[in-house]
């Protein structure tokens, strides 16, 4: 009993150095009666888990290595979710129940004051423009729609950037982790081969592991493609075609024997690309198809497509001509082919009928000047 007593007036005086506690409640009613917190990105994630009661609830633990966590009403959802960074201490945590990591705050802690700064210089200068933009871009004039893209393209960019420099200065950082973590799939395999040896060795025991899984993998991707017609009785077929010995472009025209080559980078999550394939429709109805092939190509870089539903848009939207589905790995090899760094979609190329680039950076298919170069092509 002496001893008992003795060890618990030691943990009161000298607590231990890798405790944390979140203290939190709810700015707004909220009818759910259990709250989780858990590893974020973590395919087996362990989840801890306690009532809420009054609107209030309180975790706390140990922790090894700071990392990034998640609280969530629910282990497997993947929205209503809030990030935080774990690590000794004590953190208040006030949760917004509308919108969970957009108005929620979070007090307490080094890694978190770290990263809502970072967030909030992000959100001024990039995301609440590229929304401003997007906004925009519904009720612009047609004529103008085309700079407000450039625009937008410009800012992503810009803001993939930032990020990289943030990385690069700071690979000692959770936070930097979990940076990466949000532009990954946009890289190429060069950057983040670049980028994810340099980090300390105690962060990379978090998250920084499922990445290095996914590069390997596609490092040692191979290189063929799905690839399937939507032919002239609008029919979908399939066929082979292997992008190992050639340069992308030196293959898909000996697919397309004879004809310039109008290539459009697209993927079904991708709203842009969406309304650019009426457009594309409407050109090809006026373009000589002996001459000119239109190649769809869907990149799966950010998120993993299903065939059947890539299918599925090619049918319904009509989009006749040869369509190819490829990973990072084959991105990549066009970009450096191109000469063109790819950042983000639509995106068009244009080649001629012996595989060379005339544009890396082509016009869409609602421009005058697409009309004029694929004329041109014809003749």
């Amino acid at each position: 009993m002496i001893v008992t007593a003795f060890l618990l007036l030691i943990c009161l005086l000298f607590p231990s150095d890798d405790k944390y506690v979140i203290h939190g409640s709810f700015n707004k009613p909220q009818q759910e009666e259990w709250i989780y917190l858990l590893r974020f990105m973590d395919p087996a994630p362990r989840p801890d888990s306690v009532q809420i009661i009054d609107g209030k609830f309180r975790f706390e633990g140990t922790i090894d290595i700071p990392e990034l966590y998640a609280l969530s009403y629910h282990f497997t959802r993947t929205k209503g979710i809030l990030p935080l960074f774990l690590e000794p201490g004590e953190f208040t945590v006030v949760i917004d129940p509308a919108n969970w990591d957009g108005d929620s705050e979070i007090s307490g802690g080094k890694l978190n004051g770290e990263y809502y700064y970072l967030k909030k210089n992000l959100d001024e200068n990039f995301t609440k423009k590229i929304v401003a933009l997007y906004e925009e871009e519904a009720s612009t004039t047609k004529e103008a729609e085309d700079e407000v893209e450039r625009q937008m393209k410009a800012l992503v960019n810009e803001s993939i950037a930032f990020r990289i420099n943030y990385i690069k200065e700071h690979f000692d950082s959770p936070v930097a982790v979990f940076i990466l973590s949000q532009i990954y799939p946009q890289l190429s395999a060069d950057e983040l081969g670049a980028l994810l040896p340099r980090f300390a060795p105690e962060v990379k025991q978090t998250i920084i592991h499922r990445m290095l899984t996914e590069y390997h993998k596609n490092m040692n991707a191979s290189n063929d493609a799905t690839v399937a017609a939507l032919d002239f009785d609008d029919r979908i077929r399939e066929f082979s075609a292997d992008f190992s010995a050639e340069s992308i472009a030196q293959t898909l025209n000996a697919q397309n024997p004879g004809k310039a080559l109008y290539i459009d980078l697209w993927a079904p999550w991708c709203g842009p690309c969406f309304k650019k394939f009426p457009y594309s429709r409407e050109l090809r109805k006026n373009t000589d198809h002996e001459k000119i092939a239109f190649i769809y190509l869907c990149v799966d870089t950010k998120t993993k497509i299903d065939p059947d539903n890539w299918k599925k848009v090619i049918e319904k939207e009509q989009l006749k001509g040869r369509h190819y589905m490829m990973g990072s790995t084959l991105l990549e090899k066009l970009a450096k082919e191109t000469g063109y760094e790819i950042r983000g979609i639509p995106h068009y190329i244009l080649s001629d009928k012996d595989g060379n680039i005339i544009s890396n950076n082509a016009p869409p298919p609602d421009s005058p000047e697409i009309k004029k170069l694929l004329k041109d092509q014809e003749d």
